[in-house]
């Protein structure tokens, strides 16, 4: 660090007054005095009158301040080269800083908003593309089950207007078909608890089966049928192929007004009852997935009392219910629910 020996102001009628550094040196600490500062120079004005002291002394506080020009004529005070330039330039720079400042907080400000700005556009973007994607993936979904759908079902929708199928309908119980013809009643899918009143149905020639048939192509015209009655046969098809397929058809058979009624497990008594430990593991296992004893045997679907009415409404049934829920038959909890078909029949 330098220092200088002495400051002389000088008066100019121009400027006003002119600073003068002589004798600059090293500035270094007293060896022989620790802790204190070597008196380097001294300050002194161009003059020796007190009038020209005082001057110098004004001169001085121009520059450095009242309390700094008082001192340093008094006593030879240390002034570095660092205090000596920052001095007179205090006053220009500080006003230059601030101004500074504030243009830099302004922009800083404006940055600040322009980045909020992106971040709510980049937000918007993520939920967009998120409604996008999960818009794409539920129309995937869509197209997935359309598609194996028409690979299982395709070929037996189109059979079941009329073209062969495994099963070739059979009328067994002829007298009993014509005396039921005004007001036919079916019991589709009877197997070996047939029903009175009704033409029983089942695809194999048991005892007591008055029509041997698929319950998916069945011997009757379309708007021809009273009412059609199943127990424990919707559980044995896939919901796709109930809810596109065999439903639609079984509705078409109805004349208006005509009843559609299914006895199915009720799957939510059962799941109650084994969770109260009052129906053991086995038993829910059977009724659910069926004794699987012969190929019809396998259970498919399960319903509850809110999903079978709400499959009966969406293929064309009104006024559905639930007759009877929770009623045992053996090992299972069954319900009963109705549904009736108010519209006319379409023409063909």
């Amino acid at each position: 660090m330098l220092v200088a020996s002495s400051v002389e102001i000088l008066r100019a009628p121009a400027t006003g007054f002119r600073l003068v550094l002589r004798g600059i040196r090293p500035y270094h600490r007293d060896p022989f005095v620790p802790g204190t500062v070597r008196r380097q120079f001294a300050v002194t004005s161009t003059t020796r009158s007190d009038t020209d002291s005082r001057r110098g002394a004004g001169d001085l506080g121009a520059i450095f301040g009242p309390a700094t020009a008082g001192r340093a004529l008094a006593e030879d005070w240390p002034m570095t080269w660092k205090q000596v330039l920052k001095a007179p330039l205090r006053p220009f720079v500080r006003p230059l800083l601030a101004r500074l400042e504030a243009r830099s907080r302004a922009q800083l400000a404006e940055l600040a908003g322009t980045l909020a700005a992106l971040r709510s556009e980049v937000d918007d973007l993520d939920r967009s593309v998120t409604v996008d994607l999960d818009d794409l993936a539920k129309r995937f979904e869509f197209v997935r089950k359309e598609i194996l759908f028409e690979l299982r079902y395709g070929k037996r929708e189109v059979e079941v207007e009329g073209s062969d199928r495994d099963t070739e309908p059979r009328i067994l119980s002829v007298a009993k078909w014509e005396a039921m013809a005004p007001a036919i009643r079916l019991n589709l899918g009877a197997g070996h608890v047939t029903k009175d009143g009704y033409l029983n149905v089942d695809a194999r020639e048991l005892p007591d089966i008055d029509v041997v048939a698929d319950v998916g192509n069945l011997p009757v015209e379309k708007g021809s049928v009273a009412e059609i009655y199943s127990a424990h046969l919707l559980e044995h098809f896939p919901l796709e192929e109930l809810r596109s397929v065999l439903l639609p058809y079984w509705v078409s058979l109805l004349r208006e007004g005509g009843e559609f009624v299914a006895v199915v497990p009720d799957m939510e008594t059962m799941i109650r009852e084994y969770a109260a430990g009052r129906m053991s593991f086995e038993e829910l296992r059977e009724v659910t997935y069926g004794t699987q004893e012969y190929e019809g045997d396998f259970h498919f679907n399960g319903f509850s009392q809110e999903s079978l009415p709400a499959l009966f409404e969406e293929a064309g049934l009104n006024q559905t219910s639930v007759r009877v829920a929770a009623r045992r038959n053996g090992m299972c909890y069954e319900m009963e629910v109705v549904g009736v078909r108010a519209s006319a029949p379409p023409s063909d």
